[in-house]
């Protein structure tokens, strides 16, 4: 019985990551940047532009208006942990390829802090 459970659970595995693979369901685009405005890495992404203290515009090469994107508070390189904070996502008004970004620390201040981003198309 457990063999037959074990074999349905990985046909189940291999039939979800196949219609994955087969639709291209990965993100559309992806940015990850740090708390100065640096681009760090990215899928499409061409450029960040630290505006104001925890405010930020995140281009991309392809118009990003019909997409659905979110984003989370963390650091750019692949140690440490950030602090707590707010990140909020949005359509950068007269940039079709644009999202506009803010960051707050845990008081609800702007405040500059990197963050991770990832939208689909």
């Amino acid at each position: 019985m457990k063999a037959r459970v074990l074999l349905i659970g990985a046909a189940f595995v291999f039939s979800f990551s196949q219609a994955i693979a087969s639709n291209n369901n990965g993100p559309s685009f992806t940015a990850v940047v740090g708390s100065d405005g640096t681009l760090a890495r990215g899928l499409n992404a061409v450029s960040v532009t630290r505006q104001d203290p925890g405010v930020y515009v995140v281009l991309f090469s392809k118009d990003v208006r019909a997409c659905s994107y979110t984003a989370a508070i963390g650091l750019p390189g692949a140690t440490g942990a950030s602090g707590i904070g707010i990140v909020t996502v949005a359509r950068r008004s007269g940039k079709p390829k644009g999202l506009f970004i803010e960051t707050f620390d845990a008081q609800g201040n702007e405040a500059d802090l990197g963050f991770h981003l990832i939208g689909q198309c």
